[in-house]
């Protein structure tokens, strides 16, 4: 909780790390976790996991059996394989789930969008991992320019080009470190709050708490809980803060 308070707060941290840990590529933490979140040895599956496998739970509650996790039968229709897919009377639709730091490991490096824009940092990066990119331009034109919208964007393919071809919607679900959700998040739950009502049933009101009496407000303390606590054990172990440490070490 203390991490997840600095984290979430832009403060530093008051743990350090182990003598001798490091990062994936062998470099040493910063005070303020950035490096931790971005470069654990670890990776990021957990953080991953954790939030798709929360955000199925309340799909289900609202769309049931249509609902699949991580579908086995996925290569019948993509060449990507799907976090979350839901089979609609409109057609099929497919979830990526992305949960990605707008600060990044090295200083400095963050966008500049990133700063003036919602998801400015990480939202481009999630459509591209996701979407591709469809080319704009003649190879020979002047780069393309964010302003004016004109010049030259090479051809990126996309693992859904297939599905997307067959009429299949897909959806990048895009979150962010510090807890914010991308607007392919924020609009499916409301497709979801459309479909459920946005009513409580008996064993959700068992579980819920005062602060949260309709459907999206439960949805989003557990999606936000199980989000920020994978992000602080990401934090935690990349530091090694989660190992059993002697005192005496500190003297």
């Amino acid at each position: 909780m203390r991490l997840l308070a600095q984290r979430r707060l832009g403060l530093p941290l008051t743990t350090t790390a182990l003598v001798g840990a490091s990062s994936r590529h062998g470099h040493a933490f910063d005070v303020m976790g950035d490096l931790a979140t971005n470069d654990g040895k670890a990776g990021h599956q957990t953080r991953h996991h954790d939030v798709l496998v929360e955000l199925v739970k309340r799909l289900r509650s609202v769309w049931g059996a249509a609902v699949e996790y991580e579908p086995k039968d996925y290569k019948d229709y993509s060449d990507g394989r799907p976090d979350v897919a839901i089979h609609r009377l409109e057609g099929l639709w497919l979830g990526d789930v992305k949960v990605k730091d707008p600060l990044g490991s090295r200083p400095g490096a963050v966008d500049a969008r990133g700063a003036y824009v919602a998801f400015g940092s990480t939202e481009p990066g999630a459509r591209l991992e996701v979407l591709g990119l469809a080319q704009r331009g003649q190879p020979g034109d002047p780069p393309f320019n964010r302003l004016t919208g004109e010049g030259y964007v090479a051809p990126v393919p996309a693992p859904y080009g297939r599905a997307r071809g067959a009429g299949a919607e897909v959806v990048p679900l895009l979150f962010e470190t510090f807890l914010g959700w991308g607007p392919g998040v924020v609009a499916l739950l409301r497709a979801a709050v459309e479909a459920r009502g946005n009513k409580l049933r008996g064993s959700e009101y068992d579980a819920t708490t005062w602060s949260a009496r309709t459907w999206m407000g439960f949805t989003a303390q557990r999606v936000s809980c199980a989000l920020a606590r994978a992000v602080a054990w990401e934090l935690a172990s990349a530091m090694e803060l989660t190992r059993v440490r002697d005192a005496r070490d500190d003297d």
